[in-house]
């Protein structure tokens, strides 16, 4: 059993796994909250800073102005 104590427990923010009974009590006196020992299914979203998207553009801006490279065929022989 996953549990976390709280206030004003001197171990409150701790998350601990003990045996249920021993977990229970500390439930069922208020010292801790039971927690999901699940694991989340859910991501958290990315976080972009302006500062990046902003220098990405910059960067595809100069990518593009670029001139192409002449590409070489390979396995095709002239005719």
């Amino acid at each position: 059993m996953l549990i976390k104590f709280k206030e004003p427990d001197p171990r409150a923010g701790t998350t601990v796994r003990m045996d249920s009974s021993r977990g229970q009590h500390f439930i069922n006196t208020g010292a801790a909250d039971a927690v999901s020992e699940q694991p989340q299914t859910e991501l958290p979203e990315p976080l972009l800073e302006e500062a990046t998207v902003a220098e990405a553009a910059e960067e595809a801006d100069a990518v593009s102005g670029q001139p192409a490279g002449r590409k070489t065929r390979k396995g095709q022989a002239r005719a």
